[in-house]
């Protein structure tokens, strides 16, 4: 059974603690089943995740968690929040992540923290989820209905920033919920050189910084007027990309989406093994990226590629 959970609240992102979405939880057995019951942090009586007048604020939750009768506190989903659900994927002694679940926490590239029982992960993107199945094996995918317990111990290696991460929920969704899989494995998710714990914008300001950072803003802003086509300016930004995420291919894409080159074709799909022209172009970009960010100052000012 949990008890009081420690909140470690310098660590929960301002977006959330300023949000009046917040319950407290209690444990209970059901059917010898151990449940999470939502409370409301006001009245101590039982909240509602479809009912906006039983949650609280941040600080009306804490003060019943001091106070005792419960285990926790939690956080409302809805827009732009989402959760996303790692469960029994952690080693509580050692704090080691099972692969599976470490190439989800470096695909979404947002703010995670380890669970009440310190053997899952939570997550915490913005953006909205695809229609369809929730919950498979593991891994629990929500945009509204539930609440999340949070406790703020941060999981290290992670932004400690909520990002915006629309089209890596709709991919990552795609590729756990619109597949069926005999085997009931984790979803194979693309390998990186190690995660890199920056915001997108703390990234792109140092991408600006960099020796190479007046060739960067130029494609950054749309410009390939330097090259013979557009995909050529597409390749080249995707190699500074591939360097300052250290290779992480679902943290190029997210970043790329977000440059003034990222146009429809991006998401055309070519040859026979159905790739889109994004894809084929951020695994060319690491195929040919000899160097990553290497993390120390003030050595991030790397060559021109």
């Amino acid at each position: 059974m949990i008890v009081s959970v420690h909140v470690h609240r310098e660590a929960i992102p301002e977006e959330l603690t300023t949000s009046h979405r917040w319950v407290n939880w209690r444990q209970v057995e059901r059917n010898g089943k151990a449940t999470k019951l939502p409370v409301d942090p006001i009245t101590g009586d039982p909240a509602s995740c479809s009912n906006p007048t039983t949650w609280g604020s941040f600080d009306q939750a804490l003060v019943r968690c001091e106070g005792g009768g419960v285990d926790g506190i939690g956080f409302q989903l809805g827009s732009p929040f989402v959760g996303i659900d790692l469960d029994k994927c952690r080693n509580p002694e050692t704090g080691e992540v099972e692969p599976w679940a470490a190439k989800i926490v470096r695909r979404l590239g947002t703010y995670a923290e380890v669970s009440p029982s310190s053997c899952g992960i939570h997550l915490l993107a913005k953006g909205n989820l695809p229609p369809g199945a929730r919950r498979k094996g593991r891994i629990e995918m929500y945009g509204e209905g539930r609440y999340f317990t949070v406790t703020g111990n941060h999981l290290d290696g992670t932004p400690r920033t909520i990002e915006e991460r629309t089209q890596a929920l709709k991919d990552l969704h795609a590729r756990i919920f619109g597949e069926r899989r005999a085997t009931g494995k984790p979803p194979h998710i693309p390998r990186s050189d190690g995660t890199v714990s920056l915001t997108d914008a703390e990234l792109i300001e140092k991408a600006r910084q960099a020796k190479n950072g007046a060739k960067f803003e130029r494609l950054w802003r749309g410009d390939h007027s330097e090259y013979a086509s557009q995909s050529e300016a597409d390749m080249a930004l995707c190699m500074i990309l591939a360097f300052w995420t250290r290779r992480a291919p679902d943290r190029i894409d997210i970043l790329f989406r977000q440059s003034a080159l990222f146009r429809a074709k991006w998401d055309e799909r070519h040859g026979a093994n159905g790739k889109s022209y994004g894809q084929i172009t951020i695994h060319r970009a690491i195929e040919q990226s000899s160097e990553v960010w290497a993390r120390r100052s003030p050595g991030e000012h790397h060559a021109e590629s």
